[in-house]
């Protein structure tokens, strides 16, 4: 015997309230991201969205927009702990001229910001 405990697909009508917003931002901003599937000859008869594809858009979403909801010191520390994906190809080795692959610390980042400053002004 089998049991459903969520649907695959859910309605277009229900589709913002999956993401907790209105009609017209989902339609705008989130909609164009997914394929729209007919259940039936035409839209009207019902357009609905695969649920796989609602939760990778709200993960997208998440990484890139959340932060933490505690404010204070550690959500500063939240931001400075993330850490730096990793270059896997060489192709993604090749930075740019003028940008350095080692860390700077915040001293050094001084040093340079005055130097920089020091040579507009002349």
């Amino acid at each position: 015997m089998m049991s459903f405990s969520q649907p695959r697909f859910v309605r277009q009508k229900d589709a913002p309230r999956f993401f907790g917003v209105t009609r017209q931002t989902f339609d705008k901003i989130i909609r164009p991201y997914f394929t729209e599937i007919w259940l039936g000859s035409s839209a009207q008869a019902g357009i609905v969205y695969d649920i796989y594809d609602l939760n990778a858009r709200a993960d997208i979403i998440k990484e890139r927009n959340g932060r933490p909801a505690r404010k204070g010191d550690e959500a500063i520390l939240w931001d400075a702990n993330r850490e730096t994906p990793v270059l896997n190809s060489a192709k993604d080795r090749v930075l740019p001229a003028g940008i350095s692959k080692a860390p700077s610390t915040e001293d050094e980042l001084d040093k340079v910001l005055a130097q920089m400053m020091k040579k507009q002004r002349n």
